[in-house]
């Protein structure tokens, strides 16, 4: 029974990761003033940040780019891709 949790939840754990580096992967990429590099995904994304990276949809960047990269700058200063990693629970 321990082993088909476990197994369970390291595929679910793969397909997560496999689908943020497929979203990574589908944008244009650009680099901000701060450094960061920012995706710009077609289609319905929220924004959010991982690591160095900000993803965001394309019309949120042409609406609301200051208020959303200002936002994500700050999560990536204060290093919370590693809050969330630390406390994640699948």
């Amino acid at each position: 029974m321990y082993l088909t949790g476990v197994t369970a939840m390291l595929i679910q754990t793969f397909v997560q990761v496999f689908s943020l580096v497929r979203t990574l992967h589908s944008g244009l990429w650009h680099t901000d003033s701060e450094g960061n590099t920012i995706v710009l995904i077609k289609g319905d994304v929220p924004p959010f940040s991982i690591f160095r990276h900000i993803v965001m949809n394309v019309q949120d960047s042409e609406q609301h780019s200051l208020y959303i990269l200002t936002h994500e700058q700050e999560h990536i200063l204060l290093g919370h891709t590693y809050d969330l990693l630390y406390f994640w629970k699948p």
